[in-house]
């Protein structure tokens, strides 16, 4: 019975709890880097609180955990939500695509996550210009460099948290 024992333990407990341990710390990972300000964008201040209720950067706060600050995860998940919507959409409306999806096997799908990505950097580019556009009238000494550093930052929040859901995909446990 202890030799049985032993060996659920090495060959399920183990490897299971290994992969729980992986996901629960990238969930912490991102957690924590909700707490990560932008370089040039350090809080924005309580002070002005009153003035943002009803505007888009207080729900903006509200959605990203509600702490005051623009962070590097601010924008999350959702350029990949939707360049992965978008993809499925050209799917159904190229042959190509669906060629690629289908026919072609690994490589092809590999081809898909490539374009996925592509296009996630795409609309993660374009909606953090357009969130560090509507910044421009809440923080002082606002200039073209700190236009392109919160694009930068949030672009690059943005790309790690897709990698740090490929790698729950593939090391955790569930889909990242």
């Amino acid at each position: 019975f202890n030799l049985f024992l032993s060996f659920m333990e090495k060959t399920i407990l183990e490897p299971f709890l290994g992969r729980v341990f992986r996901t629960v710390l990238i969930v912490f990972i991102a957690r924590f880097g909700n707490y990560i300000p932008i370089p040039s964008i350090t809080e924005i201040g309580s002070l002005y609180e009153s003035s943002f209720r009803g505007s888009s950067i207080y729900n903006l706060s509200t959605f990203s955990g509600g702490s005051n600050v623009i962070s590097i995860f601010t924008l999350g998940l959702g350029p990949f939500f939707s360049a992965s919507l978008l993809i499925q959409f050209l799917t159904k409306l190229y042959p190509n695509f669906e060629k690629l999806q289908n026919e072609e096997g690994d490589s092809g799908r590999k081809q898909i996550v490539k374009y996925t990505r592509l296009f996630t950097i795409f609309f993660s580019t374009v909606e953090s210009i357009f969130l560090s556009n509507s910044l421009r009238s809440f923080v002082f000494n606002w200039n073209f460099i700190s236009y392109i550093i919160v694009a930068i930052c949030l672009t690059t929040g943005t790309l790690i948290l897709v990698w740090l859901s490929e790698i729950i995909t593939e090391r955790g446990i569930g889909n990242g």
